[in-house]
């Protein structure tokens, strides 16, 4: 089936949504999201409502599609790292602070009624930043900081974070650093590696239980990092992008696909010239599947590819675009973010 395929930037139109854009439409963009800052971390909400974490230079809100943005936090030295929606849709905001006087570990949560509250409250302070957040289907959370050797749990109905001893299967000190975290099934999924072995996959060890995780290598071959991971499926197919290091100055964009349940993976056939999968992201239905990265050359910019079977072949957007760091997707529509505060849109047919 032909679709077309657009990307262009955030507009303002009447009753705008992230996925007004029609095919063929090219705009304007608009002043950068986040200035100079690199754009970290997306959500995309219906009715033009979105999301922006900032380098270092706090959240930002649009309620019109990008036709302007609002800060939304009193620090402007705020970190964002990751962006979710917790169980009863409040904003969740994971990071740091660089204005505060410490580097400790933040997990925000923000509604219009009670403004910003601390989920972390002190108790579980670190000296590194909160760099990955997961929120499972009952509300449940999970995060980690930047060295992917933390990892915090609390339930849906807890107030406690817990750093479970069993999280891993295999000796504490063989425990693999986690790269990324997501939830599919109701469990705690996530990509791992140490400084000597290729990436591997975590997943439940037991089909009875969500913990501990395992280790399931993607491709024992692979010299180099997988960062991102996503689900078209809720967690019963699993997409893992990165690149491969193939020497100092290059790499090549990865990207696997699993079979049911994660304990084999295939590489996917990409375009030429993609130099790291660095994000990706599917639509509630699965329907629509987003990766966006950098080309080979950081001067050759960034590329979006689009998957319309739940990640099995995928698609480039032509399209000149800076290097992107991160996407969210809706059902039909996209955000895509990168250097120098850029934000973009598009429609996934």
């Amino acid at each position: 089936m032909s679709f077309a395929l657009v990307v262009s930037f955030l507009l303002a139109c009447a009753n705008p949504s992230i996925e007004d854009s029609q095919p063929g439409e090219i705009v304007e963009p608009l002043t950068a999201a986040c200035g100079h800052q690199p754009v970290r971390a997306l959500l995309a909400l219906p009715a033009g409502e979105a999301w922006v974490g900032c380098g270092d230079g706090g959240v930002l809100r649009t309620l019109d599609a990008g036709e302007s943005f609002e800060p939304m936090h009193a620090s402007r030295q705020l970190q964002v790292n990751a962006l979710a929606l917790d169980g009863d849709g409040a904003l969740l905001v994971c990071g740091r602070d660089l204005a505060s006087r410490g580097v400790d570990a933040l997990l925000l949560r923000f509604t219009e009624r009670r403004g910003w509250e601390s989920l972390l409250a002190g108790a579980s302070r670190t000296d590194d930043a909160c760099a990955l957040l997961a929120v499972d289907s009952q509300g449940g959370l999970a995060l980690s900081d930047t060295r992917g050797d933390a990892l915090l749990l609390r339930a849906a109905d807890a107030q406690a974070w817990q750093q479970p001893p069993g999280w891993w299967l295999g000796a504490p000190s063989q425990a693999p650093r986690v790269w990324d975290l997501q939830s599919g099934g109701g469990c705690w999924f996530g990509l791992g590696a140490d400084l000597v072995s290729p990436p591997v996959f975590l997943r439940p060890a037991s089909t009875q239980r969500c913990l501990p995780l395992r280790a399931v290598a993607v491709d024992p071959g692979l010299a180099g990092e997988l960062w991102t991971l996503a689900s078209p499926d809720d967690g019963e197919h699993w997409l893992a992008g990165g690149r491969e290091l193939r020497d100092e100055a290059e790499s090549a964009g990865v990207l696997y696909r699993s079979s049911p349940g994660g304990e084999r993976w295939r590489p996917v056939p990409l375009p030429l010239g993609l130099g790291w999968v660095r994000d990706l992201d599917f639509s509630p239905s699965g329907a629509c599947g987003v990766a966006v990265g950098s080309r080979t050359r950081p001067e050759e910019g960034g590329f979006v590819l689009v998957s319309q079977d739940g990640g099995r072949s995928w698609q480039e957007i032509d399209a000149q675009l800076p290097p992107l760091r991160v996407v969210s997707v809706l059902e039909q529509g996209f955000l895509v973010g990168g250097e120098l505060g850029f934000v973009g849109r598009g429609r996934c047919w």
